[in-house]
Protein backbone atom coordinates (compact mmCIF):
# COMPACT_ATOMS: atom_id res chain seq x y z
CA UNK A 1 0.00 0.00 0.00
CA UNK A 2 1.43 3.86 -1.16
CA UNK A 3 -0.62 5.27 2.32
CA UNK A 4 -0.42 4.10 5.57
CA UNK A 5 -1.32 5.98 8.51
CA UNK A 6 0.35 4.80 11.83
CA UNK A 7 -1.40 6.29 15.21
CA UNK A 8 1.03 6.86 17.98
CA UNK A 9 0.99 7.92 21.33
CA UNK A 10 1.02 11.69 20.58
CA UNK A 11 2.33 11.75 17.25
CA UNK A 12 1.00 10.13 14.31
CA UNK A 13 2.90 8.70 11.07
CA UNK A 14 2.11 9.45 7.66
CA UNK A 15 4.20 6.46 5.50
CA UNK A 16 4.04 6.93 1.91
CA UNK A 17 5.76 4.53 -0.44
CA UNK A 18 6.25 4.22 -4.43
CA UNK A 19 4.15 6.59 -6.54
CA UNK A 20 1.90 8.96 -5.11
CA UNK A 21 -0.31 10.28 -7.60
CA UNK A 22 -4.26 11.39 -8.43
CA UNK A 23 -5.02 7.71 -8.08
CA UNK A 24 -3.90 7.37 -4.22
CA UNK A 25 -5.29 11.44 -3.62
CA UNK A 26 -8.62 9.81 -2.03
CA UNK A 27 -6.59 7.83 0.00
CA UNK A 28 -4.09 10.61 1.01
CA UNK A 29 -7.08 13.02 1.36
CA UNK A 30 -9.15 10.70 3.86
CA UNK A 31 -5.51 9.81 5.83
CA UNK A 32 -4.99 13.73 6.04
CA UNK A 33 -8.76 14.21 7.36
CA UNK A 34 -8.24 11.87 10.03
CA UNK A 35 -4.67 13.15 11.24
CA UNK A 36 -6.23 16.67 11.31
CA UNK A 37 -9.38 15.62 13.20
CA UNK A 38 -7.74 13.10 15.63
CA UNK A 39 -3.51 13.44 16.32
CA UNK A 40 -3.03 14.94 19.49
CA UNK A 41 0.36 16.78 18.38
CA UNK A 42 1.08 16.65 14.80
CA UNK A 43 1.75 14.23 11.97
CA UNK A 44 5.36 12.74 10.92
CA UNK A 45 5.30 12.24 7.48
CA UNK A 46 7.87 9.49 6.35
CA UNK A 47 8.62 9.68 2.69
CA UNK A 48 11.90 7.56 2.49
CA UNK A 49 10.55 4.62 0.54
CA UNK A 50 7.95 7.40 -1.64
CA UNK A 51 9.42 7.42 -5.53
CA UNK A 52 7.58 10.06 -6.65
CA UNK A 53 4.56 12.06 -5.45
CA UNK A 54 2.70 14.28 -7.74
CA UNK A 55 0.82 17.68 -7.43
CA UNK A 56 -2.35 16.88 -6.32
CA UNK A 57 -0.24 14.84 -3.12
CA UNK A 58 1.87 17.39 -3.15
CA UNK A 59 -1.08 19.85 -2.46
CA UNK A 60 -2.62 17.91 0.03
CA UNK A 61 0.41 17.84 2.26
CA UNK A 62 0.87 21.35 1.89
CA UNK A 63 -3.46 21.46 3.22
CA UNK A 64 -2.34 19.30 5.66
CA UNK A 65 0.72 21.38 7.23
CA UNK A 66 -1.90 24.38 7.14
CA UNK A 67 -4.71 22.36 8.88
CA UNK A 68 -2.40 21.15 11.59
CA UNK A 69 -0.10 24.25 11.87
CA UNK A 70 -4.31 25.94 12.46
CA UNK A 71 -4.62 24.06 15.31
CA UNK A 72 -1.30 24.45 17.11
CA UNK A 73 -0.21 21.24 16.09
CA UNK A 74 2.49 20.49 13.04
CA UNK A 75 3.96 18.60 10.26
CA UNK A 76 7.02 17.43 9.65
CA UNK A 77 8.78 15.30 6.53
CA UNK A 78 11.56 12.94 7.20
CA UNK A 79 13.64 11.09 4.35
CA UNK A 80 12.79 13.38 2.22
CA UNK A 81 14.72 11.90 -1.61
CA UNK A 82 17.07 14.43 -2.76
CA UNK A 83 15.24 14.51 -6.41
CA UNK A 84 11.58 15.14 -4.32
CA UNK A 85 12.94 18.10 -2.41
CA UNK A 86 14.86 19.12 -5.41
CA UNK A 87 11.43 19.00 -7.55
CA UNK A 88 9.53 20.87 -5.11
CA UNK A 89 12.29 23.60 -4.36
CA UNK A 90 11.90 24.39 -8.41
CA UNK A 91 8.14 24.07 -8.21
CA UNK A 92 8.28 27.28 -5.51
CA UNK A 93 7.95 24.67 -2.28
CA UNK A 94 10.72 25.85 0.20
CA UNK A 95 12.21 23.21 3.00
CA UNK A 96 13.80 23.79 6.75
CA UNK A 97 15.47 21.19 7.39
CA UNK A 98 16.05 20.90 11.43
CA UNK A 99 19.30 20.74 12.63
CA UNK A 100 18.67 18.67 15.70
CA UNK A 101 16.34 16.55 13.86
CA UNK A 102 17.62 16.49 10.76
CA UNK A 103 14.19 16.19 9.23
CA UNK A 104 12.60 18.48 6.92
CA UNK A 105 9.65 21.38 7.39
CA UNK A 106 7.79 21.81 4.03
CA UNK A 107 6.58 25.44 3.42
CA UNK A 108 5.03 26.87 0.77
CA UNK A 109 4.65 30.62 -0.32
CA UNK A 110 2.03 33.22 0.46
CA UNK A 111 -1.09 32.17 -1.00
CA UNK A 112 -1.37 35.24 -3.27
CA UNK A 113 1.99 34.37 -5.24
CA UNK A 114 0.80 30.40 -5.76
CA UNK A 115 -0.58 30.05 -9.21
CA UNK A 116 -4.35 28.67 -9.70
CA UNK A 117 -5.15 26.40 -12.39
CA UNK A 118 -8.75 26.55 -13.17
CA UNK A 119 -10.63 24.24 -15.06
CA UNK A 120 -13.51 26.02 -16.61
CA UNK A 121 -16.74 23.80 -15.24
CA UNK A 122 -15.04 21.96 -12.89
CA UNK A 123 -13.68 24.40 -10.23
CA UNK A 124 -17.53 25.16 -9.17
CA UNK A 125 -18.23 21.58 -8.65
CA UNK A 126 -15.14 19.88 -6.64
CA UNK A 127 -13.89 21.81 -3.66
CA UNK A 128 -10.22 22.72 -3.85
CA UNK A 129 -7.75 19.95 -3.19
CA UNK A 130 -5.82 22.63 -0.65
CA UNK A 131 -8.67 22.85 1.82
CA UNK A 132 -8.71 19.99 4.53
CA UNK A 133 -12.55 19.80 5.80
CA UNK A 134 -15.00 17.23 6.43
CA UNK A 135 -17.64 16.74 4.33
CA UNK A 136 -21.16 17.18 5.90
CA UNK A 137 -24.04 15.31 4.33
CA UNK A 138 -27.27 17.16 4.32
Amino acid sequence: MAIELLKGRRTWFLRLSGTVDVVDAGALHTAALDAVAEAPAGVVVKLEHADRLDTSATQILLALQRALEANGRSMRLEGTPVRMAERWRLAGVSFERSVASGSTVVSSPPARVVPRMVTPGLDSCHPPLLAIRRRTDN
